[in-house]
């Protein structure tokens, strides 16, 4: 049998180590510890190993000190502390996995026109009284939230956005799923999982499903949601969970322009085919509603 020595048994005694029990239930908790840190050091956008490591600190010195309120404190509000950890924890992390990045293709020059070409067909299927929901992807990967039943990577184009918002199959409940460099995703396209009523504010309600979704998707990522309403020929625009409503194309054109960060220069002006035909389509708008 191994015999202790006895200064060494007076020395675990002080540290409060009575049996061979006792230094495995410390290696078992200093593990989870460890575990629990290397877990909250994930998170990249707040200092939450930091701010662990210090109330533990605090814990350890009133324990020392004997402040019975504090040490008290600690016990009953412990495990609620913990929880806020996780939830700020796991809220940061779930950001970070549905706005996972894209990899960005270098920049194709005949796509340089597609928002233009894409307003115009805008006021075409206006014209043809046919409303349309569109999302256009930035760096942000949406795949995670939304869902299509086929998914198409073609290039941006006169005739194949007539023939696609001109189709009898497109649903304007769902969405036209576009890319930030000119590129068609999918087409009748749906979030996967609906919005909790509970977490919208009053405002957001009593808004349309469509914008409910779009202002929740806005905020937790980069992505823009417009829509072309062909009843009133004007535009709704959702980016950074705001929404614009009653647009002129030239406005949404710009508007959109600035979210994705598209340089000034091709803003359309007087004489430009977008623009010509924005202004006789707000014209005519003014003049329905005289």
């Amino acid at each position: 049998m191994i015999s202790i020595p006895p200064y060494l048994m007076q020395n675990l005694q002080y540290l409060g180590v009575f049996s061979w029990k006792d230094p495995v239930e410390i290696l078992f908790f200093s593990w989870l510890i460890y575990r629990f840190s290397l877990w909250l050091k994930e998170n990249q956008t707040h200092t939450l190993l930091i701010l662990f490591y210090r109330l533990c600190l605090l814990l350890i010195c009133s324990h020392f000190f004997q402040f019975t309120t504090i040490n008290s404190f600690f016990f009953l509000y412990g495990p609620a502390c913990i929880m806020l950890f996780i939830l700020v924890h796991q809220e940061t992390l779930q950001q970070n996995f549905v706005t996972m990045k894209k990899i960005k293709p270098l920049k194709n020059q005949t796509q340089a026109n597609w928002l233009e070409v894409l307003l115009r067909t805008c006021l075409r299927t206006q014209n043809a009284h046919k409303s349309f929901i569109c999302i256009i992807e930035q760096s942000d990967e949406l795949s995670l939230l939304l869902e299509a039943p086929f998914f198409m990577k073609n290039t941006i184009t006169d005739d194949l956005l007539v023939l696609l918002l001109e189709s009898p199959h497109l649903n304007p409940e769902k969405l036209v799923w576009l890319s930030q460099d000119g590129t068609i995703n999918a087409v009748n396209a749906l979030w996967k999982k609906p919005i909790d009523q509970t977490w919208l504010a009053d405002n957001v309600k009593n808004q349309e499903a469509w914008i409910a979704n779009a202002i929740m998707t806005t905020q937790k990522t980069d992505a823009l949601v417009f829509k072309s309403n062909a009843q009133s020929g004007t535009f709704d625009v959702v980016a950074q969970g705001k929404l614009i409503e009653h647009l002129s194309a030239t406005n949404t054109l710009r508007i959109i322009r600035h979210y994705l960060n598209v340089g000034p220069q091709a803003i359309p002006k007087k004489g430009d085919p977008v623009y010509e035909k924005s202004q006789h389509k707000k014209s005519t708008v003014e003049q329905s509603h005289h």
